[in-house]
């Protein structure tokens, strides 16, 4: 549990270096003296889209149907790092994976019971331990679940980018990451601004009078 938990700081603290860097070359880019990640993002995408922050949503909506219309006309002789990945995971593989943990999980029962092993072995094993040390035991199990499932999510997330970045390379000038438009897509959505509206102060004056 040390290292998974000096493994997470190290990652939120590479991830907390890696927005000043972004912020310091922003602010030399733009020539501004902002300090805020999420306003300095959105001044950038103004600047290099050409577009106002109102404008944002649509145009995500756009790359979003192209990135559509390129998957469902793809070569089928391409590869790239998605269907690299495809071939070691996917969402609808997670049915059949938990069908196999679950046969699993039956087979040792199923042997357990053929050595002998009973009920009774599951309460001699808390027999004589108080509710507190039970609880204690099952929080810290769980802590233990829950910080090995975020290491490895982070792992697999390194992972993903390696492969990626390396099947960029190989495609050189006519690669398109799918990893990069969907975080392209993201941040236009988060940076996203509703128009303002435009209060007509005549008309309130004359209300008012």
């Amino acid at each position: 549990m040390g290292f998974e938990v000096v493994a997470l700081i190290c990652w939120f603290k590479l991830q907390d270096m890696r927005d000043k860097l972004v912020v310091e070359s922003t602010r030399s880019l733009l020539r501004i003296e902002e300090k805020n990640i999420r306003k300095l993002k959105k001044i950038w995408l103004e600047k290099t889209l050409g577009i106002p922050s109102s404008k944002f949503l649509g145009l995500a909506r756009d790359i979003d149907d192209l990135l559509n219309l390129e998957e469902r006309n793809k070569s089928p002789f391409s590869l790239d790092a998605q269907r690299f990945l495809s071939l070691i995971f996917t969402m609808e593989s997670k049915n059949r994976i938990l069908a196999m943990f679950m046969g699993a999980c039956a087979a040792i029962i199923g042997l357990s019971i053929s050595a002998g092993a009973s009920v009774e072995n599951l309460f001699s094993f808390v027999e004589g331990e108080s509710i507190n040390s039970i609880l204690s035991v099952i929080f810290i199990s769980s802590v233990f679940l829950m910080l090995t499932s975020l290491v490895f999510w982070y792992l697999i997330l390194v992972f993903a980018t390696v492969i990626g970045s390396a099947f960029d390379r190989l495609d050189g000038l006519n690669s398109s990451s799918n990893r990069r438009v969907k975080t392209f897509i993201n941040q236009l959505v988060v940076l996203h601004e509703l128009p303002k509206g435009r209060v007509n102060v005549l008309n309130r004056v004359a209300e008012g009078i």
